[in-house]
């Protein structure tokens, strides 16, 4: 005998979780991450769920491709494009990149995005994992700035122990973060669900919700 195994999405929970967010940063704008099928949970079913969102992330292209074809919402791809035809296709369907490596500034200076383009760039502050090193970040804005003029870019870092309360490391890292970001005009963002909740330092012009948009404490 087979057994039918089901899951049942409660959209309005998601709202709810949502609006959690909004409550723990409400002067922050909410980037909902739904990478790989909104963790697992149906992508295209829970867009209504998350309306309220200012923006949806994303890791990989393919992904934010198929999104597009759902939402006209502004859509950040984490993973950012790995070649000249990756980026032709950002600029093509009005996705915003995550820069994080020498490759693709050259490809953007090869390549200049059309007016209007925007795009996170990503600082490694102790993730240790993708980012440019922070003293590196004049150099690369000046050659945004000369390559795309009208680029409209955030600064961003990634937590790497914001699920454990009171770690010295995320605090360290915020530090790096200002330092890096003190008198940059740029918007800023650092908070994941871990940080939005518990971690108020780390909740900047944007936040970035993933697991707890889906019922999952980040502790």
């Amino acid at each position: 005998m087979t057994h039918k195994i089901e899951a049942t999405i409660d959209l309005a929970a998601l709202r709810h979780n949502l609006a959690l967010v909004r409550s723990l940063a409400p002067a922050s704008r909410v980037l909902a991450v739904v990478k790989a099928d909104a963790y697992g949970h149906g992508l295209r079913g829970l867009l209504p769920a998350f309306d309220g969102a200012d923006a949806l992330a994303v890791a990989h292209i393919d992904e934010a491709l198929e999104l597009r074809e759902w939402s006209a919402k502004p859509i950040v791809v984490l993973e950012g494009f790995l070649d000249a035809r990756e980026w032709s296709d950002f600029c093509a369907h009005d996705l915003t990149p995550v820069l994080h490596s020498g490759e693709q500034i050259a490809i953007i200076e090869r390549n200049p995005p059309p007016a209007g383009a925007s795009a996170w760039v990503k600082i490694d502050t102790g993730m240790n994992r993708l980012g440019f090193e922070p003293q590196a970040l004049p150099r690369l804005r000046a050659r945004l700035a000369a390559a795309a003029p009208g680029l409209e870019l955030v600064l961003m870092t990634h937590l790497a122990r914001a699920d454990e309360p009171g770690h010295p490391a995320t605090a360290a890292q915020i530090a790096r973060f200002d330092g890096v970001a003190a008198g940059s005009g740029l918007a800023q963002s650092i908070a994941n669900s871990g940080g939005i909740m518990g971690w108020p330092r780390a909740r900047r012009d944007w936040v970035r919700p993933g697991r707890m948009l889906y019922g999952i404490t980040p502790f």
